[in-house]
């Protein structure tokens, strides 16, 4: 039987250092040398610009790095449709609510979970 992530955490690590402040207390409860030393985006300023100045921005960039722009059940690549992803561009109101898909910063992880996020966002409008 495969030994649980703790179990290797108090067998392997010799200092733990976490970026999240309840994250110490719970390894140090558990055996592990564990130090809170922050998260580095945790200090970062708030943004300065309004949601206004980030929409109009945001009509310049390029949306669809990943092929989804064709909505549920289109596979085909953006390519295959004809459209360059450059072409693809944000169209953000400032009136309505945004919300962000994170599909995660592994490509395994945009592979395997963005198609399923855009879907879910789609069918709940």
């Amino acid at each position: 039987m495969e030994a649980s992530p703790l179990r290797w955490v108090q067998r392997f690590v010799d200092r733990m250092l976490v970026i999240f402040p309840f994250e110490a207390p719970f390894y140090r409860n558990r055996n592990v040398n564990a130090e809170f030393v922050g998260h580095p985006l945790a200090t970062l300023p708030l943004p300065t610009i309004s949601r206004e100045e980030y929409a109009a921005q945001a009509k310049k960039m390029s949306q669809d790095q990943w092929g989804y722009g064709g909505g549920p059940g289109d596979d085909r690549p953006v390519s295959g449709r004809g459209i360059k992803p450059s072409d693809i561009r944000y169209e953000l109101d400032p009136l309505k609510q945004w919300i962000a898909l994170l599909p995660g910063s592994r490509t395994s992880e945009i592979q395997n979970n963005l198609r399923a996020m855009v879907e879910t966002a789609y069918n709940s409008r």
